[in-house]
């Protein structure tokens, strides 16, 4: 004890049989300076030290009060208030020391209550959140709203138990879709799950949409396969090609609708072979050379395969030949034709002849043949001169010296001449038409050198 603090107290003493009741009669605080000259004081520092532990426990106590079915025993608990009451009094009669002993001891259990009632806490929270994970709602609900009791303001778990509970009422629902669909009612299933709110039985929804959505890929599959077969059996094969397609859409593995549209696709082929002929031997009457080539190629497409299109082939490939080359020697340039010239038509008109049962090359061989025949008519020259000239035509011969003379040449080009000793040459140049009339021409050297 503060030795300031002892003649205070012997004072006292005097007059009281005992201290503290001295003390409970006289108002003590003036007497004893804590906050002054007895803070040092063991028992001004004994009272802070309760008062400090008292404080603690007086924000514990509340909180504790206000959990609903604690996690501690009901007994202990009290016990421990009745540890509080008697460290206050105490603490009220001024033995701090003992008081904070007592305020000490429950503090701590206060304090291990507190652990207790947080470690609780997180062990219900996962609990839930497994039971949640695990989709046992109705195992979920009461724990969750046991910790709502504790924590009603925490949102977040208010919203997982509304959600539990909507999970619980759609629980009924998905069952009786999965029943459904293991019942292969698979519209009713579908109906239920169109009205089926999502967030909720995730994986089940997915699972059963699956199995709908494939129940409606067979079905689908199983009709167009179904259409195609009487498709096919009315020989509307186009439309049988179609659903085929369309069944293979559905079931790209599906062997038997590939071999249905392979044996359609077949069927197609040689129906398009057959008109494709038609349309080559009504080419081949019309004498449609190109329109024939034309349709050969369709064939081949096709991979249509035959003697007659292997003949086919070669006689239009021999026709267009031969009529092209008889079409380009219609096109004769007087100045070009000559002799070799001539001589080529000839063999040409020799060699197409045995083709003029085709009325499209007869025409233009008769065009040929006529031009030719024009082209090698002679036409009437009326050569005048002076007798001293000797005169001479190329292509040709020299003609010697003459006052007139009458030759008779092809249609052409040609170049006649005149020479005479001491006299400059001249030449004139003459294109002969054909069915020209007579052509008078004079050729005298005059001019001496």
């Amino acid at each position: 004890m503060n030795r300031k603090f002892v003649p205070k107290l012997a004072i006292l003493c005097v007059f009281c049989s005992l201290p503290w009741q001295c003390f409970a009669s006289e108002n003590l605080e003036e007497l004893l300076d804590c906050e002054g000259e007895d803070a040092d004081s063991q028992l001004c520092i004994d009272k802070e030290e309760a008062f400090e532990l008292k404080a603690r426990i007086e924000v514990l106590f509340p909180i504790l009060d206000a959990i609903e079915e604690p996690p501690w025993n009901a007994e202990s608990y009290a016990e421990n208030k009745t540890i509080y009451a008697e460290a206050q009094e105490l603490y009220d009669t001024w033995y701090f020391s003992d008081a904070k002993t007592k305020f000490q001891k429950c503090l701590d259990t206060l304090v291990s209550l507190q652990q207790l009632y947080d470690s609780e806490l997180v062990d219900r929270r996962t609990q839930i959140d497994a039971l949640i994970e695990s989709k046992d709602y109705e195992a979920a609900l009461p724990q969750i709203e046991r910790l709502l009791q504790w924590t009603p303001d925490d949102q977040q778990l208010v919203n997982m138990r509304d959600r539990t509970k909507v999970a619980i009422e759609l629980k009924e629902v998905i069952t009786k879709v999965q029943v459904h669909i293991e019942q292969e009612e698979f519209e009713q299933a579908a109906e239920l799950l169109n009205d089926f709110p999502s967030g909720y039985w995730v994986d089940e929804v997915r699972t059963a949409s699956q199995k709908i959505f494939l129940h409606e890929v067979e079905t689908s599959y199983k009709q167009a396969m179904s259409q195609g077969y009487e498709f096919r059996d009315n020989n509307d094969l186009l439309a049988a090609k179609n659903s085929f397609n369309e069944a293979l859409r559905f079931n790209p593995n599906s062997t038997a609708a590939q071999e249905a549209l392979d044996d359609v696709n077949e069927r197609l082929r040689l129906i398009q072979i057959e008109d494709l002929l038609d349309v080559l031997e009504d080419q081949e009457h019309t004498e449609n050379w190109e329109g024939t080539v034309a349709t050969i190629g369709e064939l081949d497409k096709l991979n249509a395969s035959s003697d007659y299109i292997d003949n086919r082939r070669e006689r239009v490939s021999l026709f267009l030949d031969v009529e092209a080359r008889l079409t380009a020697s219609t096109n004769i340039d007087i100045a070009d034709f000559d002799k070799n010239k001539r001589q080529q038509i000839q063999e040409l008109l020799k060699e197409t002849h045995q083709y003029i049962q085709s009325d499209r090359i007869r025409t233009v061989y008769e065009e040929v043949s006529t031009l030719f025949d024009t082209y090698t008519t002679p036409v009437k020259i009326t050569l005048r001169s002076d007798r001293r000239t000797s005169i001479s035509i190329t292509p040709g011969k020299s003609l010697g010296r003459f006052k007139k003379k009458v030759v008779k040449i092809l249609p052409g080009s040609y170049e006649i001449s005149g020479t005479r000793k001491g006299f400059h040459q001249v030449v004139q140049n003459l294109v002969v038409k054909p069915n020209s009339d007579t052509i008078e021409v004079e050729i005298v050297c005059s001019a001496r050198f």
